[in-house]
């Protein structure tokens, strides 16, 4: 078993540290910060029996790989070239996702220091099976499929992913996890095929051949449920901010039977039955998926009109805000801020329970 350290403490790696319940592959033992964040990592962490430290070149050595986790926090990739210039001293193995990968590259200033990057171990889903055979149909899928979309990159779709799984691993179903987030890997689970993401490959094919994969999956895996997260949102966060205008969702969603739908937003303070019920139709006219949960998130974004752009605010129950919301026609919602957590655990067990009864699409 190779043992980890993850690095930087940030929205990720506590999620991943929360719900990670090991594997035959990888134990995680350290988890770094930045020297500013080691306070409140130490307070957060303070009953979990992990090491916790802000001294990366001392403990990095004694661990086999080091995992870079998503800039979710919008650092200065600098900081994260500097750890993995230490790594390539002491020769040591590190994991980075693509487009962590692709942001810090863009922070190299020579060739050497691209050479060094390029030493890390690009965590990614190479499956790129030919289509075995023209067809104008998509395979018929028998596995239940459970969909977790959202309103961008950062609105708790990784965290309702792990805890979902969770439900169904202690009621005994075998599930087939497929992440957006790479940190999914870890845990056992998938991330989403290269061709997914590939941008010279017509979205005919791709919806062709993720339906493929999927089957490839079923006869493979033989799993009781598929849960899947899905890239990016639903739908662009405003007119220079795309979120890829769905396409991920779209792709899924034309290459699959969604059976249950589960939509992570942005915080609310307050949520009324109208903005619910215009969700619901959003998904299921523009997805032909069910909305059978809403996540509200622990993320506020503000954004910043001169440069196109977001900050993300993660909140927490200490700070002081809430949401308020109302039963909505059969859809379950449940708030990350809410101290109350049999409300999630009634919504994310109400799933279960749909695919146990059966309960049709719509």
């Amino acid at each position: 078993m190779k043992k980890i350290m993850l690095f930087p403490y940030n929205k990720d790696s506590v999620t991943l540290l929360n719900n990670f319940k090991g594997n035959k592959e990888y134990e995680i033992d350290v988890l770094c910060s930045f020297k500013e964040d080691i306070v409140a990592m130490e307070k957060e962490f303070e009953s979990k029996r992990i090491l916790l430290t802000n001294d990366f070149e001392k403990y990095a050595k004694e661990v086999d790989i080091v995992v870079f986790c998503e800039n979710v926090s919008k650092v200065d990739p600098l900081a994260y070239l500097k750890k993995i210039e230490y790594l390539c001293l002491i020769n040591k193995g590190f994991f980075l996702s693509n487009s962590l990968y692709n942001e810090i590259k863009l922070r190299c200033v020579d060739n050497f220091q691209k050479d060094l990057l390029d030493r890390a171990v690009i965590i990614e889903n190479p499956y790129d099976e030919e289509l075995k055979e023209k067809r104008r149909t998509l395979y018929p899928i028998n596995t239940p499929i459970v969909c977790i979309m959202g309103f961008g990159e950062n609105c708790n779709k990784f965290q309702t992913h792990l805890e979902l799984y969770e439900k169904f691993f202690d009621k005994g179903y075998k599930c087939f996890n497929i992440f957006s987030n790479y940190l999914g890997k870890i845990t056992g689970g998938e991330i989403y095929p290269n061709f997914f993401f590939e941008k010279n490959m017509s979205l005919f094919t791709k919806i062709q051949k993720f339906n493929m994969y999927i089957r490839d999956i079923e006869i493979k895996e033989k799993p009781d449920v598929i849960i899947l997260s899905v890239p990016y949102g639903i739908m662009p966060a405003n007119m220079f901010i795309s979120n890829n205008f769905g396409e991920f969702a779209y792709i899924v969603s034309s290459s699959l039977q969604v059976d249950v739908g589960i939509l992570c937003i942005d915080f609310f303070s307050t949520l009324n039955e109208v903005y619910c019920d215009e969700l619901r139709k959003m998904l299921r006219y523009k997805f032909s998926v069910p909305l059978d949960v809403i996540c509200v998130s622990d993320i506020k974004k503000r954004f910043i009109r001169e440069e196109n752009s977001y900050i993300n605010y993660f909140l927490n129950r200490n700070s002081d805000v809430s949401c308020e919301f109302d039963n909505c026609d059969g859809i379950e919602i449940f708030s990350n801020l809410d101290e109350n957590y049999e409300i999630k655990n009634r919504c994310l067990n109400s799933v279960i329970s749909k695919l146990e009864k059966n309960i049709k699409v719509f």
